[in-house]
């Protein structure tokens, strides 16, 4: 869906020494540090994140594709990674819990570090 459309690859590794993509939801939490999108995404990532239901996880990673898309098409994003995640989700429960809480930190740790640089600015 999000190389619908658009000739240049949105495929980048997150890893490694040639890194030129980001993980998924660090992708979001990007956006989630522009005020105007935040309520928007939050209000989709949070039921994500709280399913161990498969199918409904990868209905919700596809409307948060098509956002990420509409908001940032130049964005590079690593499939393989996102693809590994959805393969350990359905390992077991603990996988399942796992993968969930590593995609929560990376979506609101990154916001958390954004608000509290711009509050340094605002304050100085």
């Amino acid at each position: 869906m999000h190389q619908q459309g658009t000739e240049a690859s949105v495929y980048g590794a997150a890893g490694g020494d040639k890194a030129d993509g980001r993980q998924f939801f660090s992708a979001l939490a990007v956006m989630r540090g522009n005020a105007d999108t935040r309520v928007a995404l939050d209000r989709r990532v949070q039921p994500l994140l709280a399913t161990t239901n498969v199918a409904s996880v990868i209905n919700s990673l596809s409307h948060l594709v098509s956002i990420l898309k509409a908001n940032n098409r130049t964005q590079k994003i690593d499939y393989a990674w996102l693809a590994q995640d959805l393969y350990n989700l359905q390992l077991s429960y603990e996988q399942a819990n796992r993968v969930r809480l590593r995609w929560g930190q990376q979506y609101f740790r990154a916001t958390q570090a954004n608000l509290e640089n711009e509050g340094e600015k605002n304050h100085d």
